[in-house]
């Protein structure tokens, strides 16, 4: 996220690339911010959903949720 704060969205989904994804829901969470940010909200959709299946905290996915 620090990536996509200091240099933008693309930059920042660039920085996700070699970060395994299946093993925590965060960098998925932030990979839908990103792809939202840069207009791509149904990618980003698709994304979030993902992230709520893997989310194993009832209090993150209630904030998700939102």
């Amino acid at each position: 996220m620090a990536v996509a704060e200091a240099d933008g969205p693309h930059e920042g989904l660039a920085a996700l690339e070699g970060i395994d994804m299946a093993t925590s829901h965060r960098p998925m969470v932030v990979r839908a911010e990103l792809l939202a940010r840069t207009g791509a909200t149904g990618e980003a959709l698709v994304v979030l959903d993902e992230a709520l299946r893997h989310c194993r905290n009832d209090a993150e996915r209630l904030h998700l949720e939102r």
